[in-house]
Parts: C-alpha cells; structure tokens; sequence
C-alpha cells in the first residue's frame, strides 16, 4: 500500500493568489518529478472553481473533481433538480469548455460537483469524500512544525516543507511496520534523536546550514 504522502507546496499571498498561476505550477512540477506518472483524479475544494482553473485542467486532460459554487446560475439548475425537471448528471458549458455537473440530494442538501470524467454522481461524491482524508493528513502534518512567532514568510514556508518532510518519513515509517505509531510517538522519537544528534553538531555549523538556506 502506498502511503499518502506531502509531494509540493507553494507560498501563497495576497500577492500570488492567482488560482489558475498556482495549478499550472503544482501541475508541471508535478509532472517534472513524476514524469511516467499520471493522475487518477485530482480533488480540489472550490476555492478552485474558476473558469480559469477548469480550463486549464481540462486542456491537460486532467481528471477532477471539485465541489461548484452555489452561484445564482447553479442555485437555479439545484431549483429545476429538485422539482424533477433535471437528470442528476448534465453537460455544462464553463468558460471555454464543456464539463459535467452532478447532483446528489443527502437528506435535505443537495451536493453539486464539476467533473470532467464520465463517473456516475455516486462515484464523483464517494471519490470525493477521500478529499477529506488530506484534511486530516495536513491536521497531522501541523502537528511537526517548529513554533515560531516570526513573521518572515520565508522561515514560515520552510517551517511547513519541513513538517511535510518530517510527515513524510512518519508515514512511511509506518508503512513498513506492523505496529503502527501514532505521530505523537513519532514526534517524541524524533526528540530524542535530535537532541542525541544536537551534542554531536556545533551550533556553528548549524547556523551556517540555516544561513545557507535561507540565501
């Protein structure tokens, strides 16, 4: 069993929320790591759902799935649903491109998804409730990050590739074994070592490989 593993992330700002700049990024550093790799599926929350981003997802023959904003036009099509006058799988036209939207009503809501795959609502909502294990993960990942009070955003972003390395290893550590250990035992283990390791190395050298780092 592969486990889930952290594989990139991009600083992001007020300045560099440009949505549709950060998945043409993550997309081709992706590809460029993994070069005979290609994606099952890609989830994203619909802080992604912009004609933009679908656009370019689908121009890459990227398979996706990600909730749709309840804009006035996908509040009227959830209307006509609900009274029957709509199939729970219809084309969309967005933007430049034709994608499917899903319907899936779970007692009083009704659940809309944007895909560009041929799966059945069923399968869009069952793949995408997977989504919520990344937000688990990244609960887990938080819990190996460094406590700063700085504001230096680039000691803040290498305090969380970090911790995605650090998870990294907690994941693949238990991959290997059958007693799985939970990240707090994890975290402790890794307390010891590093402070075993710290009487080892000189602070010179430490402040030299951070001063390298953040060059």
């Amino acid at each position: 069993v592969i486990p889930a593993l952290f594989i990139n992330a991009l600083p992001v700002s007020q300045l560099t929320n440009d949505k549709k700049m950060l998945i043409t990024e993550l997309l081709d550093a992706f590809y460029e790591r993994f070069e005979k790799t290609t994606i099952d599926m890609l989830l994203l929350d619909r802080g992604f759902f912009t004609k933009e981003v679908v656009e370019v997802l689908v121009k890459r023959k990227v398979p996706f799935i990600m909730p749709a904003v309840k804009n006035n036009r996908i509040k009227q099509l959830v209307k006509q649903y609900e009274k029957g006058e709509l199939p729970d799988k219809i084309k969309f036209r967005f933007g430049n491109v034709n994608v499917y939207l899903t319907f899936m009503k779970i007692e009083d809501e009704v659940f809309v998804f944007m895909t560009n795959t041929r799966k059945s609502p069923m399968n869009v909502h069952l793949l995408y409730k997977k989504r919520w294990q990344i937000e688990t993960n990244f609960r887990e990942q938080n819990k190996y990050i460094f406590k700063t009070k700085t504001k230096n955003f680039t000691i803040r972003y290498l305090a969380f590739v970090l911790a995605g390395l650090i998870f990294n290893l907690w994941q693949m550590t238990r991959n290997k074994l059958v007693y799985k250990p939970e990240s707090y035992l994890f975290k402790q283990f890794l307390k010891q070592e590093l402070l075993c390791s710290w009487q080892t190395i000189s602070k010179r050298s430490v402040i030299k490989s951070v001063d390298y780092l953040l060059a």
